[in-house]
């Protein structure tokens, strides 16, 4: 039994490239924008054309998804369907919004007085070419903004508004440029408090010798991963002997 096939479809695949064994790109002169074509008397969204023809399902509310990361490729093994949180939270692990994009998206959202989203870019300067500091003078490393009497972490705060995704407790959210003050989204990945550690101390970041609680919870951690004192020690900058302490709780058992 042969596919039926819609009127467009010689068209639409006529302008398509599917020699090549990876994507297939719709063409177009700009390389900020999505495919584009005209049926049925409106505007659509190549990709999104492409998942309907091939899979005979019409996509409705939800996002077709790139798996490639690649918005001009029309490859139908290329595309899935999900929804805007899932696309959210794709588009975050992979980092995924260019400065443009970014910009976009608080032109989008400039109207929106009152939300947390406005209040908080209201103290953000995004002139800069890197990174986009959060205004204030508290003199914490990591910036607080208080919206209708809650306590937020500027950084935290920016990540949830800009990629849509709510975080767990145990989120850390780790800069990548290093730079705590910056709520750039781009700048910001979900971590784990020890992956923020080890950032720290394979950057040099780390206040060597000095420990905390929060350091003590990490290398106890360690210790129950089998890592050796010596290699823990090394990158806290404290003796063996200190390890030794905190794994028998001769010291900071309180923690």
């Amino acid at each position: 039994m042969e596919m039926s096939v819609p009127k467009h479809w010689k068209r639409f695949w006529n302008r398509v490239d599917i020699s090549n064994d990876g994507c297939w790109e719709w063409p177009t002169t700009s390389t900020r924008q999505k495919g584009v074509i005209y049926l049925g008397g409106k505007t659509t969204l190549a990709h999104r054309v492409s998942y309907r023809d091939f899979y005979g399902v019409d996509p409705g509310k939800f996002v077709v998804m790139h798996k490639c990361d690649n918005y001009l490729c029309v490859r139908p093994d290329h595309l899935s369907l999900g929804t805007v949180k899932e696309n959210n939270a794709d588009r975050a692990s992979k980092c995924r919004n260019g400065d443009k994009g970014w910009l976009g998206v608080i032109n989008r959202n400039r109207h929106t007085q009152g939300t947390k989203f406005a209040r908080l870019m209201g103290r953000v300067d995004i002139n800069g070419d890197e990174c986009w500091p959060f205004l204030d003078n508290d003199k914490s490393l990591y910036d607080k903004i208080t919206i209708n009497g809650q306590y937020y972490l500027a950084h935290r705060l920016a990540y949830e508004e800009f990629y849509g995704i709510k975080l767990k407790e145990v989120d850390v959210i780790m800069h990548t440029c290093d730079t705590p003050k910056c709520v750039r989204p781009d700048h910001l990945c979900v971590g784990t408090l020890s992956n923020n550690s080890c950032d720290m101390v394979r950057k040099s970041r780390h206040p060597v010798g000095k420990l905390t609680p929060e350091y003590i919870k990490i290398i106890r951690e360690r210790i129950e991963n089998g890592d050796k004192q010596r290699e823990i020690a090394n990158d806290f900058g404290v003796d063996q002997s200190m390890v030794s302490y905190i794994a028998t709780g001769a010291s900071w058992s309180y923690v």
